[in-house]
This record gives structure tokens, C-alpha cells and sequence, in this order.
């Protein structure tokens, strides 16, 4: 029986035979000899100390040279095929920088949790048998609260009046009232100063206050801010400490600039200030082991949902959409380059059958290929990651303004490793199998055989690649058609009225009173109409398109009431925003508090109340708009509106019901001044100064065209497409340089074969035809393949895309024949250059 070798020596073996190939053959036996002689000598543990560590650095050390060597080849025939480099690297860079953009947007939106532990923070909801709420009762919370066996933390959210004064002119600000658990639950401390405690959150305790860092540095700098005092609803409340820059509360809300103890009520002036109702949010932290699921099971009605699905829920999709969309791009890039490699590899067989013929092993050409291919993607991502620098704030521009952590988009540390994983995986994708036909190699016949020779597998492949490309090519290009149509459909030139050339603004009156609400919307009304360029001013308790309604109940000749959404307006509304009144007529000066209660419906209320729609001229009995628990009255309809849009996202339309604002005043009216200069910032300071000029103590809203208000009610849409839009333009470029490459390929390797053809008399026709059945079969194959894939992902839509269905027909169409009309431009480079072969001057080549 053989004795076993020692330890020491079976790992020396190993370490020698990591050595490369041609170093180790020079001197690996000697080395192994010398080693088992100086073994006999001396202790295993000295051989380690004295061998091991020398043999392993000479290894790195040959290995770190042979990189070089390689990545230095690599570079030099980059420099000697400057047109192959060039369209390379700009197909990898396509894909990689669309790629690191989409990452950068994810990274900062739903990856990177201003949370500590988000995974464990809850929305609590109670109900049961599906219907679910997210506002618990004051006696459920005290309840959820007393299970600190499963819950950590517990916290109540709710939302309140608040007015800034003293810095600068009025204005109304955004403010959660939270309970002093809240820090506990989000698991995130103030950057500067302190959080509230449950001392502060006691009735009659001084108030204080935690803000943003964004709004913090508005009124200067955080750190000097605290202990400092700001006024709210005239009470002076005294800066607590500033948060983190990324933390926008538990809603993730960008609007929201502090937080205040639920408990301290900040009344004053009509404002409500904090109030703890008897409704309240509830966010919890779970215990760490413990389930959701388990610990929601302790509360019975109770669920437990986790916090991302509420802020990021509606954005998943979306995201999944377009990464899916990014990824074929990407995809797309590398199986051109890997295309490009297949043809160039053909050109380099001879050199690679000569390196083999000359003692270099298959694994050694392997690893220099795969080198030759990491070369070439890490300079596309870099090219890559720098078209991302520069494009990235027109991307941000686009993104919907209500995306949480929009300020946090930024290219940092995380996207640059995504960038280094893309190339990697890139360098595979588009070398592992021109690289791997190198194994292959048969010295002696690639000496012999023409350089132009191609093996049917090899034409299969780079035929398949095209086909695929072409196929993902089809799947984008029908998202972003499902898309730009959706977009078009919800555009805001489209929402049922006019909202050119007019300037928008909400005017709250805190605590006024309806007379004194009508006194002053008259005052205002007035001195607006006095401004230069102003052709009307009215107003409405309701806006179309902005998603926040009043409902009523109206009912007609007591038959089953029907909920509309309702609002007060004033007389020429209807006429500014030019909404067509199909029968009866308006509001009018006439329509006051001592005159006959009349209405206004809209088509699809008054289709409701009778199926005729003929009810100009009766009575129904509905409550005040805007005003809860009023009695219903009578009211007489003298008008039928056409139908608007009342949703951003919605294209039906819904019972709507007016009433003259003279007859149901409130203290609050959405302003529309019809301006020929409403794009001028001058105009909007104008309208804010006659406000001010009317009560210089109001808190002045926002003022701007309405054209940008309605932008933004569609700007989930209008982002898809646009994103969707440009990686379907890419994919479709990337796919047309693929195909025109492969049939410039194709008519290179088949050019003996169309000399002969045109020696023997094949007209140019007949050659167009062979080229052309050669390339549309490509074509044909891709779209049909992209047709049926986009049929199966098209479900992934729903939900995301309004007015237009999934499979909707005419965009399946118009993606076809874009590709269609887009593979047959491609062709056509490769089809003069077929039609222009010289047979003698082919026939002396071959």
C-alpha cells in the first residue's frame, strides 16, 4: 500500500499547479523536487512559513501579469478595429446607462428605507370580510396599545390646520400631529437637537416642534434653528430638533415639513390646529421573531399591513414595467455585441488556431477572450454611467412629483457597483459564446481553411440573436404604445374643458362666516378684475380633475337617491372654463340667497335621475354642498353641463351637481383668473398681491397656470410613457443595427454565391427578392415572437393604463408595422451592397 503524502506537501501541489501553465511547465517539477528535499530536512510547519507564502505571491504575481498582457491586447486590438470599438461601445453604453438611470430611480425611491428596520413598521387597519380602513378609533388604538408582548411601538398619525406667520408673508404649511412614539416606530432619531417626548404630547404642555431638514433650512440654518421659536396659528412654538434629510414621515410624504405632539392643540384665527379626533392613522413596530401575520393574529378585527405596500404598493408595477422594459434594452445591446464578436471571431480564427498551434492552451484562450470582452464592457458602462450624469435631471424632471425621495436621485457609490455588475454580466452575455468557440479550435484545418468560411451553427446563432432582438424590440415598443395612448387619452388638453390661459389658486378663509365669505370673494372677485390682461374671474368649491370631492345625495321625485359630487360655483364659471351647457341654462347675478334654489347637473346625473335626461325645469331634494350633516332642500335644475373629466386617472365621467355660490357660501373657493398673461410670473404675483391687498393676514396658496396643475394629476402616466417611450426608441435602434449588421454579415459570406447567381444571369429583381426573403423572414419571426410574448406580459398593465385595454389591437398593429418598416430600412444598406457585387472582382477573392 502507497503511503500518503503529507499534508504540506499535497497543498504545495495544489499551489503548483495554480502557477500558469508555461511557468509551471518551465520549472514546476523542479520546484516539486526541491520542495519534497528540503521537506526531509525540516519540520511542515517551518515549509509552510518558508514555502507557502513565497509560492502564493509568485502565483499572484504571474497571474497579475498575465492580466496586464491580456488587458493591454485588449486595448491594442480595440485601437486596430476602431469601427467594430466604436459601434460596440455605443450599443454597451445604450444599454448601461438606461440601465444605471432606471437603478439610480429605484435606488432612491423604494431601495434605500429612511427607516431603521422597515421591514418590521405596520400600517394598522381594522374592519374585517374585505373591507379594511386604515382609521382606527381612538378605544381600538388604546386596545392595540396594550400588547407590548408583540408590538415595540405603536404611534397615532393625523393631520391638522396650521399657518406660518412672522417669517415672511403668511403661509400655510403641512404639518403631521404625531404622538411622541413615532420616533420609536420609524426607528430614526433627530439630526440636530431632540425629539419630542410623551412630556411634550400632554395637554397644556409648551409646544414644540420637529422639522424637515428642507424646511429647516428654508428658515436658515437647522443647527441655530433649534431651541429657536416659530409661530403657528399665532402660538409660538419652540423648534425641538430637525430630522434627517430623508425621513418625510411615515406616509413619505414630500409635502410634509414637521411634526407636532398630537395632543398640543395649536387653535387660533378658524385653524384647528393638532386634533386628536376620534379617528386616527396607526403605524406599529413589530417585535423582532414575530410574524405580521402572528402578530396581528393577538388582535381580532385587526391587520397588519407593511408599511412599503402603502407607500410603494402602487409603484411596483410601474417599476417592474420598466425594468423589464431596461432589461431587453440591455439585452438587446449585448446580443448585438455578441453578434459583432461571432463575426469577428471568424476573422480571428486563423490567429487564435496559430496561439494554439504555438503551445497556448484552450483555458488560455478563454481567459483572454473573456478579458478582450470585460475590456470592452467596462468602457461602454463607463461611457454608460457618464450619459447618465449628464441625462439624469431630465430624467427626474419627468418623474411625478408626488414619488417619494425625488431629492435623494442621485448617481452615488451603489450605482456605480450596479454599473460594474451590468458590465460584467454584459462582458458574459455578449462574449461567453463567441469566446467559447475558441475551445473549439482545430489548428491545422483553421490554418487551411479562408478566413470567410462560417459554419451553419455559427449563421443559426447570429440569425437567433436577431430574432430575439427583434422580438424584445416588439415587447417595448407595444408597452410604450399601451402607454403614449393612455397618456393621450388623460392628456390634460382633453379634460372636458378649457384650461388654457387661466391662472389657479385656492383662497381659504379661516372661521369666516358665510356672509363673510360672500363679502370677501366679492371684494377679491373685483379688484382681480382690475388687473391688466384679465378677461374673467370665477370660482368653484369644486375642481375637475383634482380627485378631492364633496358628495350629496340627490333624489328626484323621491325615487333611490344618487350620489353625485357636488360644489358650489359662481356665475360665468361654466362660461370661463367653457363647459358647454347643453340644455337650460347658467348661473346668473339673479341666483342669490333670497332667489329659488336652482342646480346644475351634468349629463351623467341627470341620465341617472331619468333615463330621457329631461329634467330642466324640476325639483330634486339634495343637502349643501360641501356642508355635512345639512338638511336636504329642494332645488329647482335650470342647466345640463357636458360631462368633465373628475379624476386625473379616470376617464368616466360621474354624477356632478352644482349650486350657486351665493346660495351655499363657504369659507373657501378655488380662484380661476382667465389672463392672456398667465404663463408670466408677473401675473401670478399680481393675483397674490390683490389677495393680499383684500385681508393681508391670509395665508396665500399656491398660484399657477392650471395647465401645470392638470400636467401633474397626469404625471404617473405621462412619466410611463415617456420612459417607456425612449427605451422602445432605443430598442428599436439597437434592433435595426443588429439586423443591418447581420445581413451586411450575411451578403459578405454569401458573396461568392450571388456572383455566381448574377454570372448566370439572376437580375437585380431577383437578387432584391433573395436578399429581401432572407431579412423579413428575420423580420416576420421577431414580430411575430414579440406579438405573442407582449400578449402574455400585457397583463402586467392593468392597472397602470386607462381608456385602452391590454390587448388593444390597433397599438399590437402599429408596433408591427413599425417594425416592419424599420427591418426593411435596415435591409436596405445590405441590399445595395448585394446588388452592387462585382462577379469577377468576388469570384478573385474567393
Amino acid at each position: 500500500m502507497t503511503p500518503r503524502r503529507p499534508l504540506a506537501a499535497r497543498i504545495y501541489s495544489v499551489l503548483v499547479r495554480l502557477l500558469p501553465r508555461d511557468f509551471r511547465g518551465d520549472y514546476g517539477d523542479q520546484m516539486q523536487a526541491d520542495f519534497e528535499e528540503r521537506r526531509a530536512d525540516s519540520g511542515d510547519g517551518a515549509l509552510v512559513r518558508q514555502e507557502f507564502a513565497p509560492l502564493v505571491g509568485a502565483a499572484l504575481r504571474e497571474h497579475a501579469g498575465i492580466l496586464r498582457r491580456d488587458v493591454r491586447d485588449a486595448v491594442r486590438l480595440m485601437w486596430r478595429t476602431p469601427g467594430f470599438t466604436a459601434l460596440a461601445v455605443a450599443m454597451l453604453a445604450i444599454g448601461t446607462g438606461a440601465n444605471v438611470a432606471m437603478f439610480t430611480v429605484i435606488d432612491a425611491v423604494m431601495l434605500r428605507s429612511p427607516f431603521a428596520g422597515p421591514d418590521r413598521i405596520v400600517v394598522v387597519q381594522t374592519g374585517g370580510e374585505g373591507k379594511w380602513s386604515s382609521a382606527v378609533t381612538a378605544a381600538e388604538f388604546e386596545a392595540i396599545a396594550r400588547a407590548p408582548q408583540t408590538l415595540t411601538a405603536i404611534m397615532a398619525l393625523d393631520s391638522g390646520e396650521h399657518v406660518l406667520t412672522g417669517r415672511g408673508d403668511p403661509r400655510r404649511i403641512d404639518i403631521e400631529c404625531t404622538t411622541a412614539s413615532m420616533f420609536d416606530v420609524a426607528g430614526v432619531r433627530p439630526r440636530v437637537g431632540r425629539a419630542f417626548d410623551a412630556a411634550d404630547d400632554r395637554p397644556g404642555a409648551p409646544p414644540v416642534i420637529v422639522l424637515s431638514e428642507s424646511f429647516a433650512r428654508e428658515l436658515g440654518d437647522p443647527a441655530a434653528l433649534v431651541g429657536d421659536a416659530i409661530t403657528l396659528n399665532g402660538h409660538a412654538v419652540t423648534v425641538a430638533g430637525v430630522m434627517p434629510r430623508a425621513f418625510a414621515g411615515l406616509y413619505s410624504r414630500a409635502d410634509a415639513v414637521g411634526w407636532l405632539p398630537i395632543n398640543i392643540s395649536l387653535t387660533g384665527g378658524g385653524l384647528s390646529g393638532c386634533r386628536r379626533g376620534s379617528l386616527v392613522n396607526a403605524f406599529a413596530r413589530v417585535r423582532e421573531g414575530l410574524s405580521l401575520d402572528a402578530a396581528a393574529a393577538a388582535f381580532p378585527g385587526v391587520k397588519f399591513l407593511p408599511i412599503d405596500d402603502t407607500t410603494f404598493g402602487s409603484l411596483r408595477t410601474p417599476f417592474l414595467v420598466l425594468v423589464l422594459a431596461v432589461g431587453c434594452v440591455l439585452l438587446i445591446a449585448c446580443l448585438n455585441v455578441g453578434g459583432l464578436q461571432l463575426e469577428r471571431s471568424l476573422a480571428r480564427q486563423r490567429e487564435m488556431a496559430l496561439r494554439a498551434a504555438l503551445g497556448a492552451s484552450r483555458a488560455r484562450l478563454v481567459r483572454q477572450g473573456l478579458t478582450e470582452n470585460l475590456v470592452l464592457a467596462l468602457t461602454g458602462a463607463t461611457a454608460g454611467v457618464a450619459a447618465t450624469f449628464v441625462s439624469l435631471g431630465a430624467l427626474v424632471s419627468i418623474l411625478p412629483s408626488n414619488l417619494p425621495y425625488l431629492d435623494e436621485i442621485a448617481v452615488n457609490g451603489r450605482a456605480l457597483a450596479a454599473a460594474l455588475v451590468i458590465a460584467v454580466a454584459a462582458a458574459l452575455v455578449a462574449g461567453l459564446v463567441p469566446v467559447l468557440q475558441t475551445r473549439h479550435v482545430r489548428p491545422l484545418a483553421a490554418l487551411a481553411s479562408s478566413s470567410r468560411a462560417v459554419t451553419a451553427g455559427r449563421a443559426r446563432m447570429r440569425r437567433g440573436f436577431v430574432v430575439v432582438e427583434i422580438a424584445l424590440s416588439v415587447v417595448v415598443l407595444i408597452a410604450a404604445g399601451l402607454m403614449i395612448r393612455t397618456f393621450a387619452t388623460l392628456r390634460p388638453s382633453r379634460p372636458g374643458f378649457d384650461a388654457g390661459g387661466k391662472l389657479l389658486t385656492l383662497v381659504r378663509l379661516p372661521g369666516a362666516t358665510p356672509v363673510e365669505s360672500e363679502r370677501f370673494f366679492a371684494r377679491l372677485f373685483e379688484r382681480l378684475q382690475t388687473l391688466p390682461g384679465v378677461r374673467g374671474v370665477a370660482g368653484s368649491t369644486y375642481l375637475p380633475m383634482s380627485g378631492v370631492t364633496s358628495s350629496v345625495s340627490v333624489s328626484l321625485d323621491g325615487a333611490k337617491p344618487v350620489s353625485a359630487w357636488s360644489g358650489a360655483a359662481t356665475p360665468g364659471y361654466f362660461d370661463l372654463l367653457r363647459i358647454p351647457v347643453t340644455r337650460g341654462r347658467t348661473f346668473s347675478g339673479a341666483d342669490n340667497a333670497a332667489s329659488l334654489p336652482v342646480a346644475i347637473v351634468n349629463e351623467a346625473l341627470a341620465a341617472r335621475l331619468d333615463p330621457n335626461g329631461a329634467v330642466v325645469g324640476r325639483t330634486v331634494r339634495a343637502g349643501r354642498p360641501r356642508t355635512p350633516g345639512s338638511a336636504p332642500i329642494d332645488w329647482q335644475i335650470v342647466g345640463v353641463l357636458a360631462n368633465t373629466r373628475s379624476l386625473g386617472n379616470d376617464t368616466r365621467a360621474r354624477p356632478e351637481f352644482y349650486v350657486p355660490y351665493a346660495q351655499n357660501p363657504l369659507p373657501l373657493l378655488w380662484t380661476f383668473v382667465d389672463s392672456v398673461r398667465s404663463s408670466d410670473p408677473a401675473a401670478a404675483a399680481a393675483v397674490r398681491d390683490a389677495i393680499r391687498g383684500v385681508d393681508a393676514s391670509l395665508a396665500i396658496e399656491p398660484i399657477e397656470p392650471l395647465s401645470a396643475f392638470l400636467d401633474r394629476r397626469v404625471g404617473r402616466p405621462r412619466f410611463g410613457a415617456w420612459l417607456l417611450g425612449v427605451f422602445a426608441a432605443l430598442a428599436v435602434i439597437l434592433a435595426a443595427a443588429g439586423l443591418m449588421t447581420t445581413m451586411g454579415w450575411w451578403v459578405r459570406q454569401r458573396s461568392r454565391e450571388l456572383s455566381i447567381r448574377v454570372a448566370l444571369g439572376a437580375s437585380r429583381a431577383t437578387v432584391t427578392r433573395f436578399v429581401l426573403r432572407q431579412g423579413l423572414t428575420l423580420a416576420i419571426t421577431g414580430i411575430a415572437a414579440g406579438c405573442l410574448a407582449a400578449v402574455w406580459l400585457a397583463r402586467y398593465l392593468e392597472g397602470w393604463i386607462y381608456g385602452v385595454t391590454p390587448l388593444d389591437a390597433p397599438t399590437f398593429a402599429a408596433a408591427a408595422a413599425m417594425m416592419t418598416f424599420v427591418a426593411a430600412a435596415a435591409i436596405y444598406v445590405p441590399l445595395r451592397r448585394a446588388l452592387s457585387v462585382d462577379p469577377v472582382i468576388a469570384l478573385k477573392a474567393e
